[in-house]
């Protein structure tokens, strides 16, 4: 028997034609570009040239270069015959060779072999059944999930270690609910309808045709119960309705079927719905009250709340602030239902003022109001209150410029930083005695939060010592929060 390897190239990619007795075959070992290695391990003349005795050429051939087992089912094996499992170990030469052979993922592969090793004898065969173990009934679906690499290394002189990609992927759709839940219809009047919708996406790798139900609870219905068809990487909605008959919290739950023949990759998932059926329902407008920056000193202007009842029975109420910073009035009474005719009743929150000297942390004089009322499945309604004192807080980084000696009609600087740790701005000046010493600039504005340099100069018109003091000043638009800061002691020796 004449047998021979013969390199082709077809559209840039290099092909090998293995022929026995006049059979031929066709093998895509490799890219053109790789003619110094794939291609040139194999490539031998069919016309008398080197083959497979001779030394030219590879003296193993690890067929096929890729194993796919396809996608899947969750729960399932791949139904890949033996003969596509199959791994052939070839010699080409005169001469027999020791194989072992490897898995990538070791222990935790999803893949069993029929030997760990074996020896091929010189010009013959040997085979290798490759088995994949069944796809768990829950898995993900991510691709390349059950890939391995199986390694064939053999002690053939001179041979490199071959290696088969094993390809495998689990198939199924993944249904889950978007958001997992609860889900909360909320407060619905005894004789009203709410409800709300529910999404279902699929996050497997196949369609499923999806059906809901309910059960738990007879005040919820669901719109419609087929769901239909969702395609991978989908979603679908539904809508579940919610009349209560009592003034109680009611729950029920959504479960999913699919239809015959649809493959899972998961269990299929639950989502709970609670409502709350009501007989009076209070409304409050607005949600928090913001009395936002009020200057130290001051105080805000009252603000009001709109409490109605939107159900079909009167309720009484409560209301209560948490801490002493506001007053509520009234503080009780009953809010007749507006389906007969009954009207909001207004409460009025009135802050405290803020004192002149106060922190401008944020939120200092926040409250939270109460209401609490009778109605049957009310919970109660927190309401923020928030309000912040507001003003300039100066400091100075010294408390005195001492100039030290100074030659006659010569003048020495110094610098100082004023810092502003309030939340609004301040535009300061000085004030002092003596002429021989200035403080600038004047009028600057320093914004919240931020500092400013300033410089003193000391100009002696005699050899005397000098002695001074500056006050800071702020004009009539700067709100403050703490007292200024005490004067700045000036000090210098005119010297000849």
């Amino acid at each position: 028997m004449r047998t021979g390897i013969r390199r082709l190239l077809v559209g840039g990619t290099a092909l090998f034609a293995i022929h026995c007795s006049g059979d031929l075959g066709l093998v895509v070992v490799g890219e053109a570009g790789d003619a110094g290695d794939a291609g040139d391990e194999a490539a031998a003349s069919t016309d008398g040239g080197d083959d497979a005795t001779t030394g030219g050429g590879r003296s193993v051939i690890v067929l096929p270069p890729l194993m796919d087992f396809g996608s899947v089912p969750c729960g399932t094996t791949s139904a890949l015959p033996p003969s596509a499992r199959t791994v052939s170990i070839e010699s080409t030469r005169q001469q027999g060779f020791a194989w072992v052979a490897t898995l990538a993922r070791g222990s935790s592969s999803p893949y069993t072999l029929s030997a760990p090793a074996g020896t091929v004898a010189a010009g013959g065969t040997g085979t290798l059944v490759v088995s994949p173990l069944p796809v768990p009934s829950t898995s993900a679906t991510t691709s390349g999930l059950y890939g391995d690499v199986l390694t064939i290394s053999t002690d053939a002189p001179g041979d490199s270690p071959h290696t088969v990609s094993l390809v495998e992927d689990a198939t199924g759709a993944i249904l889950a609910f978007a958001p997992a839940g609860p889900l909360a219809i909320g407060d619905v009047p005894i004789g009203s309808s709410g409800s709300d919708a529910f999404t279902v996406v699929n996050q497997g790798s196949a369609q499923a045709t999806v059906v809901a139900s309910v059960s738990g609870g007879s005040a919820f219905t669901l719109a419609d119960a087929m769901l239909g068809d969702v395609a991978d990487g989908s979603s679908t909605q539904g809508t579940i309705s919610f009349t209560p008959t009592t003034a109680s919290l009611q729950s029920a739950t959504v479960s999913l079927s699919v239809g015959t023949g649809d493959v899972l990759c998961a269990p299929l998932p639950k989502l709970s719905v609670t409502g709350r059926g009501t007989n009076g329902q209070a409304s409050v407008v607005p949600a928090s009250l913001d009395f936002g920056l009020v200057p130290c000193g001051t105080q805000a202007a009252s603000r009001t709340i709109t409490l109605g009842n939107t159900g079909d029975a009167p309720f009484d109420f409560t209301a209560a602030v948490a801490a002493s910073n506001f007053t509520v009035s009234p503080s009780t009474g009953t809010v007749q239902p507006s389906v007969t005719g009954g009207m909001p009743q207004t409460l009025t929150v009135t802050p405290v003022a803020i004192p002149p000297t106060s922190s401008v942390a944020p939120d200092l004089y926040a409250d939270v109001l109460t209401i609490t009322t009778t109605s049957a499945g009310d919970a109660g309604h927190a309401l923020p209150l928030h309000m912040t004192a507001s003003g300039a807080i100066l400091q100075v980084s010294t408390t005195g410029l001492d100039f030290g000696d100074v030659p006659v009609s010569t003048t020495a600087q110094a610098q100082f930083t004023i810092t502003n740790t309030g939340n609004s701005p301040a535009t300061v000046s000085f004030v002092n005695g003596l002429s021989q010493f200035v403080l600038s600039p004047q009028g600057l504005a320093i914004g919240p939060g931020t500092s400013a340099g300033f410089s003193g100069a000391f100009t002696p018109m005699t050899a005397n010592p000098y002695s001074d003091s500056a006050s800071l000043a702020v004009d009539a638009a700067t709100v403050l929060c703490d007292p200024l800061p005490g004067p700045i002691a000036l000090d210098g020796q005119g010297t000849p």
